[in-house]
């Protein structure tokens, strides 16, 4: 089969088409940062174009829609036009309007130069162009910019198969630009993502089946351990027993169910053995699935969690001494009244006790109704102490000096009971104290731990010592709040009997609180009053089966 001439060179024609494209393909598919360049080299070549080049589009606040040339390929002898200034900012609407009205169509913009509109020709005549072709490139289907080629040899008519054939060039060369621009924001967003597990002032961390996979620099400081002692190793690592490990992987699956995301507070034991309180939250990488990787953030609240704890400590000290003032200020007004009426029948049941031609049987009575009303009246007094309102008689006394002076009565009172330690400062300061009221607080307080021991016995140690306690320190204690800081000469009862809960600690101090069948309640409430008088402070540390301990401090007399 003969040819013509004409045949055979457009035979020619679309073989060198078709290679061009295979060239541009394979040039793009290999990537890189000339793979744009080459590939409009092969399609300058293809199509027998003085020039081709590839412009962007983008948005300028004061111009609107610009474009800039970022390509270029030219045929030998051709000067290149990459480096003009002009072709950097391009507004269309003052010099390329009517191909931006095609191209942003989807549609090829081509002609001569010479017919042209006037704007059109103001830019492509002084770069020496007498035909053109652009082809509308689009990006992830938003329109990106164009591909020109230029002819600055001849006024060429493109055909339509040059069109066809170069609207497929087109394609390839946005599908590269699609592929590029994702590869370079999937690595800003890693980039991103690293600098984040970096820097975050949280521990970061993931997980596969609450196994380590990895760890940020943060969550290593956290925990102490290295990075490689935690990768490929259980979270169990992180918690100090096996409940708390189970009901966090319970409590997170549910909330990652339910939520998307998990979050709760937890405690973790460091390398070193050291507890640490965790805000931990947790959330799967892909949506759902929790067998596959799971995200966590790790924020250390030790100190959060410990100032929460000290807060409420400090608020629920301040409301039990403003209970206690308002107890002391009741019963102190009803002490008050009450001891005058008593002081009444007293005096009256004395003058007519004189009276020595009363039948025994009605004397008898009358000193009955008498001994009932002192003990009535001791139990006013009682009240008054706790109140602070009964009258001290205030001297210098060393506590260690006090307790060896009551040794034989404390060892009497206490007969029985178990044995007694003691451990007495010799160079515990001086305090300013009433003597029958520090003797009323040791014995009470001894009273106290005896009773505690119950019919098994135990053991009791007395000690005395000196501290010296700032106002934080000060303001941990029962009643030390705006004591001022400085020296303290300090009293203290241990015993290891069946101690107290939470609930009990609250009431102790509480007149006619007992947890005794018998008593009156009012033994710890009496110390309560005499150490407020005193403008001294307590300490109680106890907890069930592990006995007590019950601390009473005096601010140090002048010059001790």
């Amino acid at each position: 089969m003969n040819l013509s001439r004409g045949d055979s060179e457009k035979l020619a024609e679309r073989l060198r088409y078709e290679e061009g494209l295979a060239s541009c393909s394979r040039r793009l598919i290999a990537g890189g940062p000339r793979a744009i360049d080459d590939a409009l080299e092969h399609l300058r070549a293809a199509a027998g174009a003085s020039r081709v080049y590839l412009f962007e589009n983008f948005d300028d606040p004061r111009d609107g829609l610009c474009m800039r040339q970022t390509h270029e390929a030219c045929a030998p002898g051709v000067e290149p036009q990459i480096d003009n200034a002009l072709l950097q900012h391009l507004r269309y609407a003052s010099a390329y309007e009517p191909a931006r009205r095609v191209l942003s169509q989807g549609l090829p913009f081509w002609g001569i130069v010479d017919e042209l509109d006037e704007e059109t020709r103001g830019v492509l005549a002084p770069q020496g162009i007498l035909s053109i072709l652009n082809i509308p490139v689009s990006v992830t289907g938003k329109w990106y910019g164009f591909i020109g080629f230029d002819d600055t040899e001849s006024p060429r008519t493109w055909s339509g198969e040059d069109v066809r054939l170069l609207l497929t060039a087109a394609e390839m060369v946005g599908a590269h630009i699609g592929r590029e621009k994702a590869v370079e924001e999937l690595a800003r967003r890693q980039a991103k993502m690293d600098g984040i597990f970096r820097t975050a002032p949280s521990g970061i961390g993931t997980v596969i089946d609450r196994v380590l996979t990895e760890v940020n620099e943060r969550l290593c400081q956290i925990t102490g351990y290295a990075a490689d002692e935690m990768l490929g190793r259980g979270a169990r690592l992180l918690y100090a027993n096996q409940e708390e490990y189970e009901r966090v992987g319970r409590v997170q699956s549910e909330n990652i169910q339910r939520d998307g995301t998990g979050t709760l507070e937890t405690r973790w034991v460091r390398k070193d053995g050291t507890p640490i309180d965790i805000l931990l939250s947790s959330s799967p990488i892909v949506q759902g699935n929790l067998q596959g990787d799971v995200i966590f953030t790790a924020l250390d609240i030790t100190d959060r969690v410990r100032s929460e704890r000290e807060r409420r400590a400090m608020e629920s000290q301040v409301q039990r001494v403003q209970r206690l003032e308002s107890l002391g200020i009741l019963a102190g007004g009803v002490a008050h009244d009450f001891n005058n009426l008593l002081m009444v029948v007293l005096g009256n049941l004395d003058l007519v006790l004189t009276d020595r031609s009363l039948p025994d049987a009605l004397r008898e009575s009358l000193q009955n109704i008498g001994k009932a009303a002192r003990q009535g009246a001791e139990l006013t007094r009682q009240l008054l102490v706790y109140a602070g309102r009964e009258p001290m008689r205030v001297t210098k006394l060393d506590l260690s000096t006090v307790v060896r002076e009551m040794s034989q009565i404390i060892e009497v009172s206490l007969r029985g009971r178990g044995p007694l330690e003691y451990d007495l400062a010799e160079e515990a300061p001086a305090v300013d104290m009433d003597p029958a009221l520090i003797r009323q607080v040791i014995m009470n307080l001894l009273t106290n731990a005896s009773e505690s021991l119950g019919a098994e016995g135990g053991r009791i140690i007395l000690r005395t010592g000196r501290e010296e306690l700032e106002s934080a320190a000060l303001e941990k204690n029962i009643l030390g709040r705006g004591l001022p800081p400085g020296t303290y000469a300090h009293l203290e009862v241990e015993d290891n009997g069946c101690g107290m809960d939470a609930a009990t600690r609250e009431r102790i101090f509480d007149p006619f609180f007992s947890t005794k069948f018998i008593g009156r309640g009012l033994g710890l409430a009496a110390v309560h009053g005499i150490v407020l008088g005193h403008h001294g402070c307590m300490r109680v540390t106890s907890e069930p089966g592990k006995g007590t301990i019950f601390r009473v401090m005096f601010p140090a007399a002048l010059g001790a």
